[in-house]
Formats: C-alpha cells, sequence, structure tokens
C-alpha cells in the first residue's frame, strides 16, 4: 500500500491510496469462504457452496449496487 498526501494550502490536500491485489486478496478469500460455509444456495447442500460461485454472486451484487 503507497499513501501519499499532496498539501495544496494550509487546510487543502489531496491524498492518494495505491493498493495491489496482495493489500486485501487474503481478506477477500477468507470471506468469501465464510459466506460459503453460511450460504443457502439453490443446487448445493448448505455449507457446500463452491467458492467460485460466491465470487460470482459476490461480483454481480458489486456489479447491482453501482
Amino acid at each position: 500500500m503507497n499513501i501519499t498526501l499532496d498539501k495544496q494550502s494550509a487546510t487543502d490536500g489531496i491524498i492518494k491510496i495505491a493498493l495491489t491485489e496482495s493489500d486485501y486478496q487474503p481478506k477477500v478469500e477468507e470471506k468469501v469462504k465464510d459466506y460459503a460455509r453460511k450460504a443457502n444456495i439453490k443446487g448445493f447442500r448448505q455449507g457446500k457452496v463452491p467458492s467460485g460461485v460466491i465470487k460470482r454472486c459476490l461480483v454481480n451484487l458489486f456489479w447491482l449496487k453501482k
């Protein structure tokens, strides 16, 4: 993670944050596994949903909210 602060005046500034995939990927995988254990999706036994299906559902939800 790279954070920079560009001060334009005494009260104004711009904060820039650059993230790499390695910064957030472990937490995402952990949450996906957690959802897979709790998910109740038609066609799968409860708690036996593959991680790929969960990821697809989360991506679809993300795009629907935009």
